[in-house]
Parts: structure tokens; C-alpha cells; sequence
């Protein structure tokens, strides 16, 4: 590095832990040493746990202000700086507003779902699809996004997918003829009141802004240097943007991990980078890891080959090398055994073999509840904390924020939103601190009122069954509910606020769950602000209510990214959620290698990645064995990555049947017996 002037444009390709980042970490600070200011120089990251990596490494050795931000960040960045000259590009945006409204993802579902309902209830869309609107919604936002970020028009998504489709013979080809009407709808909806989500929004920057030579010599004015990590997660429509700016610029770092590339099948197209950056830079390669073995790197290589040419008669299973230590030990009928001796030998782990908590990375497909309370359970009782690194659970799962939205349906009965009486009870026991008995006696009371409410006491047996010390704050919830009613209704986020100063803030485990309640009051005023130029605040709080009612996930907040980050415990995550995190563990557990969830079908009726890609030549329709072979790249893909980023042992376990009573019978475990059955002929060899 010290050989590499700060006027070049340099591209650093490498494997995993050969030091890209911290180099180019280095590098940011040799330009703020030669006296650039912060300002100018842009740095680009590939979400916000790497930003908060960033943070706290390098902002504390900058004066000014730090220009560091994923690409959709930098996208609302200048969409809000430039939409005056946006508006004059694109006329469909009728409300002329002094900046742009951005969606949130609850917002942009509920008017995606809008759209179809409207369709399937006033022409009958999408009749043979059983799917119901929300979960529709839910895809086509994600269609929309995807194909934005590959450069397809949105008009052209249903007919791609039209001539790819691999379900022809299952689906009616004139569902994507109305999704294309119902993708066109929602789109000139959002325009029409200028609302963008994440999809609208790439596409006005990149087919809008990127194309004007004015905006795009004010940009490479603006950033002269240029810092990229992780090219090779990029999407085509981030690279152009990267290409762009690299050819004006005065001084550019790129990274690009050659063991990466488990974001393709999210929208990356590491091939594409490549092929846009390298005219423009000079190439540097670095071939040693820090953090990986030449055996491990060995092995990984030979096994993803194996696995995506498994039927190739002149591949074979790969040898584990001596120097590895990877054992399937653990592999019972029964899903509860699994997680039962996956406690016990992580806690030998610990105790036996010296490994502290944090050396110890447990990855699922698919982390369910059991599997976290049993794990967390289990440990606790030890001293030692789990940390779940993988999507939040519901809002109706946190004891507080079910309370909330209880509540919110109780003092609302023009909402004719019914909570279960389990909800019922679970928010009497918090808020009255009642035993789960008497809690489950008075909710089945309040489901008897119509509408649902808490019923006055009348004598002293229902005195009794409330219990004497908690009387007086019952009537005082009873009366606030009543209160509440005859008044002025409010907007959603203000009833949520007053629910948790006037109810919540008293309980003694609130400070426990004050992030929970905080997300859940911005989420719906974001949800409010999103959906304001559409309709009235009491509507918005009904469908805020319900779509939370209906299963909604809260969405992540910095804070969530912060304590997931924090290594002071075991982690428990996903594939997707370790590698995005740039993780690195002694040991790697990995569960449920039997299970199909380390395989989940790409391909849906509403979505293909492979054809919303620059993968497809946009002529012939996708086979069976098109989805096979693309099934086992991506399978390649993620095995290949996690072990690359595993220090020492892996740890395999598995159960022949599922929680839910069905056999497991994903191929990952095929491969893994292949490699292992291989293992034990060496053993059975050398004791001969």
C-alpha cells in the first residue's frame, strides 16, 4: 500500500481475511492525512452492520463529518438533495413537494395489497391464486425492487417472467399480464402523491439522475475519492453508479472478495462488477488469509465443486484433510433430541474444551422458537447469553408491544379488530401483574362484552378474583379505556405514546423492553407520515393495527444492529445474517443440515431471481434442470462462504424428522455424509 499513490485507482481482489477492509480502512485515513477533507470522500459499504463496524474503528480518528452509507442510502441522499430537478424529469409526480416521501416497508406493503384487493375484488385478478393479498403484496414489492436494482423496467416484469416461467403448466399465463397492471398501478400511484419506496426510488435515481451529464459532473465534483467494500455483493445497478464515479475520479480503493458472491441470488452480479471496474483500475491481488487455513480453503473449494457437480462421474467426494476437524455426531429421530444434545455438547464445548461463549456461532436455516427459547433456557441458566442475530419476531411476541396494540383495539371498536383471548390475557398478567390463571379468567370475561372491554366489578367476588391490591389499578385501566372512547380519537403513534406514559411506564420490567416499545411507536408514525398524502390518520391506525394483528415482523432498528454485533455471548444466526456481518468463529454449529430450508425454492409464482437477472439470455424459458443447477450453485455458493469464515471445528447436527413430524430430506446432508463417509473409510484404514 505504501507503494500506491493516493491519485490512483486501485482494485484489490482477495480471499476472505487477506486484510481488503482494514487496507482499505488505512486508506480512508492516508487521505484524511494528506489533508482531503471527509466530506469529498465517499465510501460505500454494504449495510449497516458494516457501517457500525466502520463507526467504531475509524470516525473517532476523523474530524469533520464521514460520508459512509450503504446504496440505497446513498440513493435517498441525493434524491432528497436533487428532487427539484427530479421533478422536472419525471411529470407523473404530481405532488410537488419540497422532498421526497420514502415508504416504509409497512407503508408500501399496505398500498401494494391495496392495489391487488382492489383488482381481485372489481375484476377478479388472480382468481386460481390462492395466495392471500398481503403475502402477494410482500413479493411484488420485492419483484419490483430486484428488478430495479438488475436495470428492468417495471413494465417489463411480468412478461419476463411470462416467457421464463417454469410453472407454465401450473400457473395461467394472464397473472403476469395482471401483475403488470397491478405493478403499473401502484407505481403511478406512488408517483402521482410522490411517494417512493425502495424499488421506485432506485429506478428515478438511476434512470433519472444518472443519465444527466449536469448531475453527473456535480457528483465526481462532490467525491473525488472514492472507498468501495465488498464489490462483489453489489447489485448492477450500484456498480454503474461505482462505474460512474470511478472514471472522474482523483484517488479510488476498490474491494472485492473472490469467496464471496452469496448476495447473487439476492440481486448481486459479482461477474458484472468485474467487468465494469477492471477497465478503470489497476488490479492488485492478495492470495494469503489471516482468518482461514490453507486446508480449509482447500477443502471448501473441492466440496463446493463437489456439490454443483455432484453427477460429473469425474468428481468425488473431497477427502477432509487431517488439519480439519469437522464431526456429525449428532443425528437423532426427533427435532427436541437434536436441540437437547446440541445443548449438551455446546456446553462441552465451554466447560471441557475451554471455548469461551463467543468463539461459538450456531447457524440455522430457519430459527424458530423452540430452538431459541431452548437454547436460550439452557444457557441462561449458566450465566451465559445467547444473542440472536436473526429477523425480529413479531410485535404480538413482545409482552409490551402486545399490550399495546391490545389496548389499541379495545379503545378502538370502530376498528371491529378482535384480539384472541390468549392476547387478552397475556396483556392482563403484564399490566396487572396477575397469575396466568386468574389473567385467562377475567380475559374470557372481557371477550364476553360486546364490544370487548373490561367489565365493571360489581360485588366482592369478582373483587376477590382480581385480587384487592390489584382493584384499584384495574378500575383505573377500566376507566382510561371508557375515558378514551368518549373522547377525540388520535393518531395511532400519539395513542401508543400515551398507552406507555399512562399505563407501561410503572411496571418493573419496562426498562427491559423500552426499545421494543420505542420501535413500535416509530414505525407507526413512520407508517402514518409514509401514508399521509393517501388518507386519514384513523384509517392508517386500523390498517397499522391489523397488519401487526396479522403477523407483521417490527422492523430493525440501529440499535438491533448494535446488539448483534456485540460478541459477548453465543451467537445464534443464519447463514445470510453471519456472512452479511463479516463474522469470523472458532466454531461453527451447524443445525438441521437434513432440513430443506437450506434449500428453499426460489422460484414463486410472483418471483424468479434467475430471470429478473442479467443470468437469463431473455428468450428461453427456464427447465427443471435449470432450477436444479442454479439450486446447487447457490448452495455451493453459501457452504463455501461459511467455512471459509470458520476459524476451527464445524459441528454438524440433525434430525430425521421436523418439529411439525416430517422427514427431513434436504441434499445438503447427502453431500455432507459423502464427505464424511470418506472420513471414516480413512479411519477404518489407518486402525487396520
Amino acid at each position: 500500500m505504501e507503494n500506491l499513490s493516493l491519485e490512483g485507482k486501485t482494485l484489490i481482489l482477495g480471499p476472505v481475511g487477506s486484510g481488503k477492509t482494514t487496507l482499505l480502512k488505512q486508506r480512508y485515513l492516508d487521505y484524511i492525512n494528506a489533508g482531503w477533507d471527509s466530506s469529498n470522500i465517499l465510501v460505500l459499504v454494504m449495510n449497516r452492520s458494516q457501517s457500525l463496524i466502520w463507526r467504531s474503528e475509524v470516525d473517532k480518528k476523523v474530524p469533520g463529518g464521514i460520508v459512509r452509507t450503504s446504496f440505497f442510502g446513498f440513493i435517498q441522499q441525493q434524491l432528497r438533495k436533487y428532487w427539484p430537478l427530479i421533478l422536472e424529469l419525471y411529470p407523473k409526480i404530481g405532488k410537488k413537494t419540497l422532498e421526497p416521501n420514502f415508504l416504509s416497508f409497512e407503508a408500501s406493503q399496505y398500498l401494494m395489497r391495496e392495489c391487488i384487493d382492489n383488482r381481485r375484488k372489481g375484476m377478479d385478478f388472480f382468481r386460481n391464486i390462492s395466495i392471500p393479498s398481503d403475502r402477494i403484496a410482500i413479493e411484488l414489492t420485492a419483484t419490483l425492487s430486484r428488478a430495479s436494482l438488475a436495470g428492468i423496467p417495471y413494465t417489463q416484469i411480468g412478461s419476463r417472467l411470462k416467457q421464463g416461467n417454469i410453472l407454465e403448466n401450473l400457473i395461467d399465463h394472464s397473472v403476469y399480464d395482471e401483475m403488470d397492471i397491478v405493478l403499473g398501478e401502484y407505481v403511478s400511484m406512488c408517483l402521482e402523491n410522490g411517494c417512493l419506496d425502495y424499488g421506485i426510488a432506485t429506478m428515478l435515481y438511476c434512470e433519472g439522475l444518472l443519465k444527466e451529464n449536469y448531475y453527473i459532473k456535480a457528483l465526481r465534483g462532490e467525491y473525488p475519492i472514492l472507498l468501495v467494500d465488498n464489490l462483489e455483493e453489489m447489485a448492477p445497478a450500484a456498480v454503474d453508479l461505482v462505474e460512474i464515479l470511478l472514471k472522474g475520479a482523483k484517488g479510488a480503493l476498490l474491494c472485492f472478495c473472490t469467496d464471496g458472491g452469496y448476495s447473487r441470488f439476492y440481486g448481486a452480479d459479482p461477474e458484472y462488477a468485474l467487468s465494469k471496474i477492471e477497465p478503470y483500475s489497476t488490479k492488485i491481488e492478495l492470495s494469503h488469509s489471516y482468518t482461514c487455513s490453507e486446508y480449509m480453503d482447500r477443502f471448501a473449494n473441492d466440496f463446493s465443486a463437489y456439490i454443483i457437480n455432484e453427477d460429473a462421474s469425474s468428481i468425488s467426494a473431497p477427502s477432509i484433510p487431517a488439519g480439519l476437524d469437522i464431526e456429525w455426531n449428532i443425528d437423532v429421530p426427533l427435532r427436541s433430541q437434536m436441540i437437547d444434545e446440541l445443548n449438551k455438547r455446546i456446553q462441552s464445548l465451554i466447560e471441557d474444551e475451554g471455548m469461551l461463549p463467543e468463539d461459538i456461532a450456531i447457524i440455522a436455516p430457519f430459527i424458530d422458537t423452540v430452538l431459541e427459547c431452548s437454547l436460550t433456557g439452557y444457557f441462561n441458566d449458566m450465566g451465559i447469553e445467547v444473542v440472536n442475530t436473526s429477523r425480529k419476531r413479531r410485535a404480538m411476541d413482545n409482552p409490551y408491544t402486545n399490550a399495546m396494540i391490545v389496548l389499541a383495539c379495545l379503545s378502538h371498536p370502530s376498528y371491529e379488530i378482535l384480539p384472541s383471548q390468549k392476547d387478552i390475557a397475556d396483556t392482563i398478567s403484564l399490566i396487572l401483574d396477575m397469575d396466568p390463571v386468574r389473567s385467562s379468567l377475567i380475559a374470557r370475561q372481557v371477550v364476553a362484552q360486546k364490544p370487548f372491554m373490561f367489565p365493571e366489578i360489581k360485588d366482592v367476588h369478582w373483587r376477590e378474583r382480581i385480587g384487592f391490591s390489584n382493584s384499584e389499578r384495574y378500575e383505573y385501566i377500566r376507566a382510561w379505556l371508557l375515558d378514551y372512547i368518549d373522547g377525540t380519537p388520535m393518531p395511532i403513534d400519539h395513542f401508543f405514546r400515551r398507552v406507555f406514559l399512562e399505563i407501561l411506564i410503572t411496571l418493573p420490567t419496562v426498562d427491559e423492553n423500552l426499545v421494543a416499545c420505542n420501535q413500535l411507536i416509530d414505525t407507526a408514525e413512520a407508517f402514518i407520515k409514509s401514508l399521509s398524502p393517501f388518507g386519514n390518520h384513523m384509517d392508517m391506525g386500523r390498517e397499522f393495527v391489523l397488519m401487526f394483528m396479522e403477523g407483521a415482523k417490527q422492523s430493525e432498528t440501529m440499535i438491533d444492529v448494535e446488539s448483534a454485533l456485540h460478541d459477548n455471548g453465543i451467537l445464534l444466526t443464519t447463514p445470510m445474517q453471519y456472512l452479511s456481518t463479516s463474522r469470523h468463529k472458532k466454531v461453527q454449529v451447524w443445525c438441521d443440515i437434513r432440513s430443506t430450508n437450506w434449500t428453499p425454492r426460489d422460484i414463486k409464482v410472483f418471483t424468479n431471481p434467475y430471470i429478473l437477472s442479467n443470468l437469463w439470455d431473455g428468450v428461453s424459458p427456464m427447465t427443471e434442470t435449470d432450477e436444479e443447477r442454479f439450486m446447487r450453485d447457490k448452495l455451493s455458493t453459501l457452504v463455501s462462504c461459511l467455512l471459509k469464515r470458520c476459524n476451527g471445528k464445524v459441528i454438524l447436527t440433525s434430525s430425521q424428522y421436523s418439529s411439525q413430524g416430517y422427514e427431513d430430506d434436504g441434499i445438503l446432508a447427502n453431500f455432507w455424509g459423502s464427505v464424511l463417509e470418506g472420513k471414516s473409510d480413512e479411519r477404518e484404514d489407518s486402525v487396520s
